[in-house]
């Protein structure tokens, strides 16, 4: 009993101490220069009341929403071209990073890179997997019924 007392104790000095360090602890240095963060509740929720919000850069809009890159990301999916070598008559989507909308058979009309995911793991992937295991299937009953498949003349005995 006097053990656990003493444990008790001492665990109880240790945390104390612990937080008189915490308290004690130097201030935090400055900020780098740079990006600089900012408390969500000092901005301005109102950004989209201001004239020309659609229009502004992500400069122009990084001064009302830091970190807000809804300009660019819009271009970008309103299908911008950029640069490619490619040609354009073998890569017609070269350059491009969000594909054109399209409606391949079974999946909804979506980007091109989002209609094919739609098809395999609608279509390809569980049918898939029903042909295999059919294939499967029918030649462990061909095995079964047949048996193994047998020469069509004694071997030789020739060893190659």
């Amino acid at each position: 009993m006097r053990k656990a007392l003493h444990a008790v104790l001492l665990s109880l000095t240790l945390l104390g101490g612990g937080t008189a360090l915490a308290q004690t602890a130097a201030p935090p240095a400055a900020a780098p220069s740079g990006v600089q963060s900012q408390n969500i509740f000092d901005v301005k929720p109102e950004a989209s009341a201001e004239p020309g919000y659609l229009n502004q850069s992500n400069g122009e809009r990084n001064k009302v929403q830091p970190g807000n890159n809804a300009p660019m990301w819009r271009q970008v999916s309103g299908g911008a071209t950029g640069y490619s070598s490619l040609p354009l008559s073998e890569a017609p989507e070269a350059g491009n990073l969000i594909q054109r909308f399209v409606q391949y058979p079974g999946s909804r009309f979506t980007n091109a890179g989002e209609a094919w995911r739609q098809v395999r793991n609608d279509w390809l992937i569980p049918y898939g997997a029903a042909l295999l295991f059919v294939t499967l299937l029918a030649l462990a009953i061909f095995y079964f019924t047949r048996g193994p498949i047998g020469l069509h003349s004694p071997e030789t005995g020739r060893k190659t």
